[in-house]
């Protein structure tokens, strides 16, 4: 069954909206990860991480690797990844 559904999309600033600084950090974090190999930001906001799904990573599991506070996502652990 097919409902209607709507979004509403509106760009903005930053500086408008505190949390997209906030997002914009974490996602800072993982980048110089996955792109310079450096993981000292993720380290330190670790914490505050629920989970990454990374489904390049097809290892171990055609559907990629979970990251969780049990299993944390470090530079060592991508080491030799494709």
């Amino acid at each position: 069954m097919l409902t209607d559904v709507s979004s509403n999309v509106s760009a903005s600033t930053l500086k408008e909206h505190a949390g997209l600084q906030a997002v914009d950090y974490f996602i800072s974090a993982l980048q110089r990860l996955y792109e310079r190999g450096k993981d000292r930001y993720l380290v330190y906001l670790w914490q505050a991480f629920g989970s990454v799904h990374d489904i390049d990573d097809t290892r171990k599991t055609d559907y990629g690797i979970y990251y969780t506070q049990n299993r944390p996502l470090t530079a060592a652990v991508l080491r030799g990844r494709k």
